[in-house]
């Protein structure tokens, strides 16, 4: 036999199951497509107002840096790992901020690639890595 307690206790069990599922909904494809987007203008327009602040760094128009930020996003999901692991060494001596010596370096490649985007040495592209990842910081923050 079951008592009034079980039963409730399963009742308000079903109840809340049923209402996560309704809460819970994962993003559809033009609303994940959209986000995208978004994020690769807002990206595209944070590294052009870097590129009209820091001396040294020159971007010819809005669509290189599109392409800028499509490379950069290619480089650190490809390239930037294999350059972490081959440095764990040096990044745990300096606590981590080898990290945007990395992500200088990841810079730089990007202008050997992208046409209409030039730096003018390290430092050029340390202060552009620096304002673009916490630019990047800030854009997770919205999410």
């Amino acid at each position: 036999m079951v008592d009034g307690c079980q039963v409730r206790c399963n009742i308000i069990l079903v109840r809340s199951v049923s209402f996560l599922k309704k809460s819970v909904s994962l993003p559809d494809k033009h609303s994940l497509i959209m986000r995208f987007l978004i994020r690769l203008i807002g990206s595209a327009m944070v590294v052009s107002i870097l590129a009209m602040i820091i001396p040294g760094i020159y971007i010819s128009g809005f669509i290189s840096a599109l392409i800028l930020v499509t490379v950069l996003s290619l480089l650190n999901i490809l390239v930037k790992p294999i350059l972490i692991i081959l440095t764990i060494p040096v990044t745990l001596i300096t606590f981590g901020l080898f990290l945007l010596v990395i992500n200088t370096a990841i810079v730089l490649m990007a202008a050997a690639v992208v046409p209409g985007f030039n730096v003018g040495g390290f430092f050029p592209a340390f202060l552009f890595a620096l304002g673009n990842s916490l630019m990047s910081y800030l854009f997770s923050l919205a999410d």
